[in-house]
């Protein structure tokens, strides 16, 4: 039988800090890189690929919610871990490049219980993410 990761083991850390709480999609993915060169390390690895990942989550304005973290951070480069603690326990870990001030959006429509969220916002992967199997 094949081992799942499931949803309610994911933890993701950023710049040492968990926002799990904060966030609610988390997928990390790849594209064909846009070049206007293929060399041929390039071709014998099957092209090459561009990581990001793409995140929902809530609005906060708390000092160490995930959303202020990237307003006050904007355009760095930061430590990210995405840990799954499954039957098959490990985790990817890389750089992450938070996006520009306003990319999460602030703000949203009317409800009853009043809670904004944003959601589909894309992080650049610096480089090629790493995986790591738990001991």
């Amino acid at each position: 039988m094949v081992n799942r990761v499931k949803a309610n083991s994911i933890t993701i850390t950023v710049d040492s800090v968990d926002h799990t709480a904060d966030l609610s999609s988390i997928m990390l993915q790849s594209e064909e890189a846009s070049s206007d060169v293929t060399t041929f390390a390039d071709a014998t690895n099957g092209g090459a690929r561009d990581f990001y990942i793409e995140m929902s989550g809530v609005t906060s304005t708390d000092a160490t919610s995930f959303f202020m973290v990237c307003w006050n951070n904007a355009g760095d480069e930061v430590p990210f871990t995405l840990e799954t603690t499954s039957s098959d326990p490990g985790e990817w870990s890389g750089t992450l490049r938070i996006p520009a001030k306003g990319a999460l959006p602030f703000g949203g429509e009317a409800s009853a219980d009043g809670t904004f969220s944003w959601s589909g916002i894309r992080f650049e992967v610096v480089g090629t993410p790493t995986w790591t199997a738990a001991p």
